[in-house]
């Protein structure tokens, strides 16, 4: 919305306030022409500029904070009571128009920029950011090639493994030991971070399934983990499209939970033609504004530990660099892959892939880390991957090929897919093999009669004769059409290939089993993303500075002591969270003793109820994870599943003390 959508939507006090505070003269008093001459005077060149900068320090420091909120906006919850200052700093920027207000909860102030007005603050800040923040840099850093793709591929390595292996699980969905030992051999990123030992996974290799699972690029079924249709819609993104849902995910997914992650976005768009960041100067702005971060707890360790683990996050997803020179001071740069996405900059695709690789005698691939998606893809359908370093190494072995031939790949097919792409000629060997073995696949095929069809006669006579295979033979048709019982043909499938015949993994004539599931790519933008609550947004009413700021006005007229001024600080609102997120922040209430508020799901989840629980303990036997609970109102014991609990809120000590 604009400065004249806001101002269009107060009351007249409110208008005339501003007018006053801009020492707007006018002979004739009315709403329209206020609404009208308001936006004339402040959008003038420089008016907005003088008044930020007469603004005190701390009024610059929530300037800054709602400026980096951008349209998502800067949630306070106006019930409690313990600070006037931030109160006074509000009303003097509400006044001055800078910022306005809206509300979507009854509890909860959200302040925002007009967007116009945004714009010309956006450009007088950069100036001031940029000397603040700008690094003074000894050398030009040093590229590190690739890197920031690095995130792209190991998702493409996590998706595939699981394409052609669908990864076991336990009964709480969780990747057996060697699963999970085989996807993070295929990983590229061997720094496997943990952060905590009470992590099911990686911190890296958890962001890349919990973004999977969110996008609907696997799926669980029959206790596996598999590789859904979606995947062929994301491998055909471009790459800035591809990391910008990466970011928009990432943003939405720590956003609730972590109010560094809005500030750190803003800081690093702010910064975003500065050739070097420095490192402890952007973590003291951003901490400076952060909602709900004082001053004095911006100086904290575990605030500036926040903002660190962020910024080491944006590296793993390739939109920073973090560089540590003894000749300066620790700084960040930002990619260009990041600058795209952040800033809607140019990055050329082009040259940032290959698409040649080596062809040994061997029967090895030598792969460069940068080979085309698209193309590995095509590779990985008819040989193994054997190793992944700086250049990783794939094998085509006899198997290799059968499962090509499943996938409707011919020999012609991959000889003239290799030939396309190796950069010298392909071994005679290699091509000789590949002839010989594709021409054998298919010889031996299924057809619904329930017949076993073989190319000619003396391979059904060596099927009959054979000491194994001749048990399941019922009679014959012809003497290359041989009758088998139709529920045991997948036994007589595998000695068939056991025995070296290769046969047709598909049954001719035999309609596909029905697939139920469908999987669509559940893309988002990370432009869009900043401006949601929930999958649902509603509409978000404008709201004058009584309601802003309830009580204010009245209470300076009356000189109440500040102690009485109303406390403004992070909305207290309920977080739409995973499972797994949900579980974690239920495993804190337990062992801190917390009181929860929960919206849990009713029946058909056709609609919900809120509970307010102390959590006992979580229960983990069924399968399925239930948080066993007493409920304060009722004064009950129930178990609730924590796969139906829509929202959630953690209740403090200090908020408990309150309510009391």
């Amino acid at each position: 919305m604009t400065y004249h959508d806001y101002i269009s939507a107060l009351p007249l006090d409110d208008l005339k306030l501003i007018a006053s505070t801009l020492e707007i003269r006018s002979s004739v008093i009315s709403r329209a022409r206020l609404i009208r001459e308001l936006p004339n005077h402040i959008l003038q060149p420089g008016f907005i500029e003088s008044r930020v900068d007469s603004l005190n320090e701390d009024e610059q420091d929530l300037l800054l904070a709602i400026l980096f909120a951008g349209d998502k906006g800067y949630a306070f919850d106006v019930r409690k009571s313990s600070n006037a200052d931030v109160a006074d700093h509000i009303y003097t920027l509400l006044t001055r128009s800078l910022i306005m207000g809206r509300r979507e909860h009854f509890h909860t102030v959200e302040y925002i920029i007009p967007t116009d007005i945004r714009d010309i603050l956006n450009r007088h800040v950069t100036r001031q950011i940029s000397e603040l923040l700008s690094a003074d840099l000894v050398q030009p850093p040093k590229s590190v090639g690739s890197d920031e793709l690095m995130i792209i591929r190991d998702l493409f390595a996590l998706l595939n493994s699981v394409q052609y292996e669908p990864a076991r699980l336990t009964d709480r969905g969780i990747l057996y030991k060697r699963a999970l030992e085989n996807i993070l051999n295929r990983l590229e990123s061997k720094d496997n971070h943990t952060s905590s030992s009470l992590n099911t996974y990686p911190d890296r290799l958890s962001l890349m399934l919990d973004y999977c699972q969110s996008r609907r690029l696997v799926y669980e079924e029959e206790s596996r983990l598999h590789c859904s249709p979606a995947f062929e819609q994301w491998l055909h993104l471009p790459t800035t499209e591809k990391l910008d849902d990466l970011l928009a995910f990432w943003y939405s997914k720590h956003q609730p939970l972590s109010p560094q992650t809005t500030s750190v976005i803003g800081v690093l768009q702010i910064c975003i033609d500065l050739e070097g960041i420095n490192l402890d100067a952007m973590i003291g702005l951003t901490a400076a504004c952060t909602p709900g971060i004082s001053r004095r707890d911006a100086t904290l360790e575990h605030t500036r530990q926040g903002i660190r683990k962020a910024l080491h996050e944006l590296a793993w997803l390739g939109i920073i660099r973090q560089h540590d020179d003894t000749k300066s001071p620790s700084y960040l740069t930002i990619t260009p892959l990041g600058k795209s996405v952040l800033g809607n900059r140019t990055w050329m695709e082009d040259g940032a892939w290959t698409e040649q690789f080596i062809v040994q005698p061997t029967f090895e691939i030598l792969v460069p880390r940068t080979l085309n998606l698209i193309i590995k893809e095509e590779l990985e359908r008819f040989a193994d991957l054997i190793t992944v370093d700086v250049t990783s190494t794939y094998r085509i072995t006899r198997d290799t090929i059968y499962r090509a031939g499943d996938e409707g790949m011919s020999g012609e097919a991959i000889i003239a897919f290799l030939k396309r792409h190796s950069e010298k000629a392909i071994p005679q060997n290699i091509e000789y093999s590949i002839h010989s073995w594709s021409d054998t696949y298919g010889q031996v095929f299924f057809m619904d009669v329930f017949l076993l069809r073989t190319e000619n006669a003396e391979i059904a006579s060596h099927i009959k004769a054979h000491r194994d295979l001749s048990p399941f033979i019922q009679g014959e048709v012809a003497p290359d059409a041989l009758i088998v019982k139709r529920h045991r043909y997948r036994e007589l499938m595998d000695l068939l290939r056991k025995n070296g015949y290769m046969p047709r993994s598909q049954v001719i004539g035999m309609e596909p089993e029905p697939n139920a599931v469908h999987h669509l790519f559940a893309r988002e933008h990370f432009a869009d993303v900043r401006s949601r609550h929930t999958p649902h947004p509603s509409p978000k009413s404008v709201i004058g500075f009584n309601d802003c700021l309830p009580g204010y006005r009245l209470r300076k007229r009356l000189n109440s002591p500040t102690e009485n001024a109303p406390h403004f600080e992070q909305a207290a609102t309920m977080q739409f969270l995973s499972s797994k997120q949900t579980e974690e922040l239920l495993d804190m209430a337990v062992n801190y003793n917390h009181i929860a508020v929960i919206d849990y799901y009713l029946g058909n989840r056709s609609r919900s109820d809120i509970h307010r629980i102390k959590p006992i303990r979580i229960e983990r036997t069924r399968g399925t994870p239930y948080v066993e609970a007493h409920r304060i109102f009722e004064d009950d014991l129930r178990s609730f599943k924590i796969a139906n609990i829509k929202a959630i809120r953690i209740v403090y000590d200090d908020e408990e003390d309150a309510e009391l």
